[in-house]
């Protein structure tokens, strides 16, 4: 089972190439093994999860909604909810709020949540993972 995360995770990491994202995949893929093995646990989107220092988002890919059916940009705001591991990555993310005539703005929003990189809450200075709430806006 941790060889099959693994792997996905692994395919999940490999978006980019060259030897600094390589490099950068190959820690990633490391420290999630130790997580693994150390069989830390993750939050349901319900639990409640103490924290001295919250979660901070330190990247974000802009947000475009898909164009409407008149060929004009559509503005949009989504709310999102979304798993913060203890390495700052997202692993998993759902729609609080959206745009119910747009479910493509919806998916967009989906795919920017998970592109987001996070410095991880923290509690008595290790990290911890945690479920954040925010909202993406189209520009």
């Amino acid at each position: 089972m941790i060889m099959g995360i693994m792997t996905v995770l692994m395919i999940g990491c490999a978006t980019k190439t060259g030897k600094k994202n390589v490099n950068q995949e190959a820690k990633i893929t490391k420290e999630i093994y130790k997580m693994i093995l150390r069989g830390d646990s993750l939050p349901t989107k319900d639990a409640f999860v103490e924290y001295d220092t919250p979660p901070e988002k330190i990247s974000e890919v802009e947000y475009i909604c898909p164009l409407g059916e008149d060929e004009n940009q559509i503005k949009s705001t989504v709310w999102v909810k979304v798993l913060v591991d203890t390495l700052g990555m997202v692993r998993d993310a759902l729609i609080l709020k959206g745009d119910e005539n747009n479910k493509e703005c919806e998916e967009a929003a989906i795919d920017i949540a998970y592109k987001a990189r996070w410095k991880p809450a923290k509690l008595k200075g290790k990290p911890v993972a945690i479920w954040v709430s925010y909202k993406i806006k189209s520009k």
